[in-house]
């Protein structure tokens, strides 16, 4: 029986040495503290998560299987979309997003709606760039759940993690974008409350337009500047 338990504690603390390892890493990838095309080395991370090397090859897998990492060889790296990788994954996020928007507005309990304009609410008063991130995350996830598909969500999900790192980068290099971002949230929020199907096909379709624009500018911009323009521009 003793020795049930403890495999069953080992089995438990894997677990848990998995999910650190790869919350740490996801974390760093998504607010540039690694950039896009740096190498990812197991025993660097092990010693930074003060764990051994096992969860973290694990935690690598994973995130080669969510798009943030890619594999070359027998080297892994943090993947960096060229302009093109971008647009296309904003093509398919836009017919995803606008899906799940549409069947949200149509199926939307007052209680689901509560809880994003709560998201919204605190989207608002965020001002480190941090937690406005994550604020605004799960306000696009807590609008997408009310979907009711599951797969869905998930889908997009994984496709707004691998653009993430980038639209952290428009949002802090223009003030504007962002100020512009909060007024789509505050109309999808509008048009969620009136079960306006129309109307929040709108909001996203324009939303992520706008904010595949942006990109394409500010990314010719890091182009033309020889690549001085960081993805962590302006990010505390």
């Amino acid at each position: 029986m003793t020795g049930v338990t403890e495999q069953e504690q080992r089995r438990e603390r894997r677990g848990a040495s998995l999910i650190k390892a790869t919350q740490g890493l996801r974390a760093a990838i998504i607010s540039g503290e690694i950039s896009g095309g740096t190498p990812v080395l197991e025993e660097e991370w092990a010693a930074r998560l003060g764990m051994s090397r096992t969860p973290v090859r694990e935690s690598i897998g994973r995130l080669v299987g969510e798009g943030l990492l890619v594999k070359r060889g027998r080297q892994v790296y943090v993947f960096q979309p060229s302009l093109a990788d971008l647009i296309e994954v904003y093509e398919i996020r836009l017919a995803l997003e606008k899906q799940a928007a549409t069947f949200a507005a149509a199926a939307v309990t007052d209680d689901e709606l509560a809880e994003v304009r709560g998201n919204l609410a605190r989207l608002q008063a965020a001002h480190d760039s941090r937690e406005w991130f994550e604020v605004h995350e799960a306000f696009h996830l807590s609008v997408f759940r009310i979907s009711g598909r599951a797969k869905l969500t998930s889908l997009i999900r994984t496709l707004r993690l691998q653009s993430e790192p980038y639209v952290r980068f428009a949002v802090n290099a223009d003030p504007e974008f962002r100020a512009a971002s909060i007024r789509d949230h505050q109309e999808m929020v509008a048009a969620l409350a009136r079960r306006d199907v129309a109307a929040i096909d709108r909001v996203v379709d324009r939303h992520l337009n706008a904010t595949t624009d942006e990109l394409r500018r500010l990314l010719a911009l890091r182009v033309e500047l020889g690549g001085v323009v960081a993805l962590t521009a302006g990010m505390a």
